[in-house]
């Protein structure tokens, strides 16, 4: 009660423990500062050793604030040992963040799993183009996931009585059940088929595609390298401006899933991309320190 007196408000309701973790980082970091002040490296160096196993061990559930979390304390280490490797005759920790695994907080289990929350979230959409319902039943769950998407969506779709919900349905419908029949048939479905469904299903198939194409192409920007990641999200961002479903993209919504589910795939990479970056900084800086110590204080001619 007092370190949270101390450090600021409640943590969100959200994920708690693990928002909290925050608060027990902030007092390691307390712990590793009052070390090195007082010369004891190896107490300041232990202790860090624990935040960024800490930080590493928080990521490693499959939420992406988690991740994000964990790399905000590994961050916290990474200032700290700025501190100390800013002091007289400090140990040099080169070796020690060779060791560090790369990379020490890995986003990929993450998103991999926050990319399979359309479907998780909408059981309308899933399995859609297997599953055997009636056409009554595949509108209900159409109405139902308006109502759903207004419970806890960005605010684009108002809260939704029964009746409310029925209408959105309906204006969903009118919007998009053309766009969606088209597009399936322009994918291949046999256009009899298609004819055939109810609306809601026709409705269902092309929104679960068009979320798994999104996502698919979301997931592979974490397979290149930064750089090419930064070119390719740059067309994907292009498209989702049209995805909405009022616009007049082809692989508009018809339900606004991929516009509210999605993550920011960018900012996500670049966090982690970041954390990397200053360890690889540091790297360099104690090789620098290395170099020094063997050469009469002399640094390199080259940084090679």
């Amino acid at each position: 009660h007092k370190v949270r007196i101390m450090l600021g408000s409640p943590a969100p309701r959200n994920l708690p423990e693990f928002q909290e973790s925050r608060e027990l980082t902030r007092m390691l970091m307390l712990r590793t500062r009052l070390a090195i002040a007082e010369g004891r490296f190896d107490d300041a160096i232990s202790t860090m050793r624990i935040n960024y196993r800490l930080a590493r061990d928080v990521a490693r559930l499959p939420f992406i604030v988690c991740g994000l979390i964990g790399l905000a304390e590994a961050s916290m280490s990474n200032g700290a040992l700025i501190d100390l490797i800013a002091q007289p005759a400090s140990p040099n920790t080169y070796w020690a963040l060779s060791e560090l695994p790369q990379p020490l907080v890995d986003m990929r289990q993450a998103f991999r799993y926050e990319m399979d929350f359309g479907p998780r979230m909408f059981p309308f959409i899933h399995h859609s183009e297997t599953t055997d319902r009636s056409p009554q039943e595949w509108n209900r769950l159409f109405t139902q996931s308006i109502r759903d998407l207004s419970s806890f969506g960005d605010g684009s779709i108002p809260a939704q009585t029964d009746l409310g919900a029925g209408l959105s349905a309906t204006a969903f419908a009118l919007v998009g059940y053309s766009h969606a029949k088209a597009r399936l048939i322009e994918e291949g479905f046999d256009p009899d088929r298609v004819n055939a469904m109810a609306v809601g299903q026709v409705m269902a198939i092309y929104t679960e595609r068009n979320y798994l194409k999104f996502a698919n192409d979301f997931e592979k920007l974490w397979y290149v390298p930064f750089w090419e990641m930064r070119v390719r999200y740059r067309a994907i961002e292009g498209r989702l401006r049209n995805a909405k479903p009022f616009d007049g993209g082809g692989d508009r919504d018809v339900l606004p899933i991929v516009s509210l589910l999605l993550p920011a795939i960018q900012a996500t990479r670049t966090a982690q991309v970041r954390l990397e970056r200053d360890i690889s900084a540091l790297r360099v800086i104690e090789a620098l320190r290395m170099y020094a110590a063997a050469h009469n204080n002399r640094l390199p001619a080259r940084l090679e």
